[in-house]
């Protein structure tokens, strides 16, 4: 009898890292040591995933940043979106505080300035119906839908989209159920984008735990966040992924370890099943420039801690 033809699964490798803001003195290392300098020691792993994603916090802008430490007004100069595109990143998370720092003018240039340079984007929209529409990759034959939102918390209130204004999607625990049903009918999987928690505390909050179990249970195959701007920890829940927090990425905290530290996910899906994640931490040097951590004392305290935030959550 002839062999049967063996049929390859689809597989694919994501890559996920946290916030990343072009502005303050990540925007003034900009001006000094080039647009390639923050994303320089990281764009080898960045490039080598079929999609790589991140959390933009600063949105474009016409003209010069405010580039004083300590602002939290946050721009970012166009000259940046090279370094985006050199680095491999397919699509940003725009559903964070400091998206609408601009303004309407500044949300309306940066959905224009990703589309122009093949950059998606998710988690804002010119209404309140793109701003909940998923952004859909293919890649493998598979059709991946990725969705985002940001706490409430600190958030402006004109940064929130409606349907004649621009702005971010919030968090709802009944709407995030609506968009994923809907994501769903148009992909083979659905990842969801979480901008909350407690700035500076590793472990995560109530809030974090319930919007990211309500959205694995209304589909959600994976469920990563940001804000914080330290790690937090990772669970398992219903057999589903979630990440807490990635920590910094590209952003301008130098006053402590934890905030100078961050992580690269990279997952590995074969036929729409998580084989294998490995999160490699990064420090930020010099303000903007984050790099793979060697030094295997600082490695065991990051792990450590995401290890105690994990342990917290069972």
């Amino acid at each position: 009898m002839p062999q049967r033809k063996q049929v390859a699964l689809p597989e694919f490798k994501l890559t996920l890292v946290g916030d990343i803001s072009f502005s303050r003195e990540i925007a003034n290392k900009v001006d000094t040591k080039g647009v390639d300098f923050p994303l320089k020691e990281v764009k080898d792993i960045l490039q080598k995933a079929d999609i790589t994603i991140g959390n933009l916090e600063s949105p474009f802008m016409d003209g010069k940043p405010n580039k004083s430490a300590g602002s939290m007004i946050f721009g970012a100069e166009l000259k940046n979106i090279p370094a985006l595109k050199q680095a491999g990143f397919d699509a940003m998370n725009l559903a964070n505080n400091h998206f609408s720092n601009q303004g309407q003018e500044g949300m309306l240039l940066t959905f224009e300035t990703l589309k122009s340079n093949n950059i998606g984007y998710f988690g804002a929209g010119n209404n309140f119906k793109e701003a909940h529409s998923p952004y859909i990759m293919t890649v493998n034959n598979l059709k991946l839908a990725f969705l985002g939102y940001t706490d409430l918390d600190v958030l402006p209130a004109n940064s929130i989209a409606t349907e004649d204004r621009a702005g971010v999607a919030v968090m709802d625990e009944v709407q995030v159920q609506i968009d994923i049903l809907e994501a769903k009918k148009l992909a083979d999987m659905v990842f969801v984008s979480m901008h909350s928690g407690i700035e500076y505390t590793p472990y995560a909050n109530n809030r974090q735990i319930d919007f990211a179990h309500t959205s694995i249970d209304a589909g959600a195959d994976l469920v990563f966040g940001h804000h914080p701007h330290v790690v937090q920890g990772t669970e398992i829940y219903k057999d589903k992924t979630i990440i807490y927090s990635l920590g910094n990425f590209v952003f301008d905290q130098p006053w402590s370890k934890e905030t100078q530290q961050g992580l690269i996910a990279q997952i590995s899906f074969k036929s729409k099943k998580l084989e294998k994640m490995e999160l490699i931490p990064v420090h930020i040097y010099d303000w903007a420039q984050p790099t793979v951590i060697t030094d295997q004392d600082e490695i065991a305290e990051i792990n450590q801690r995401i290890l105690e935030s994990s342990n917290k959550l069972k």
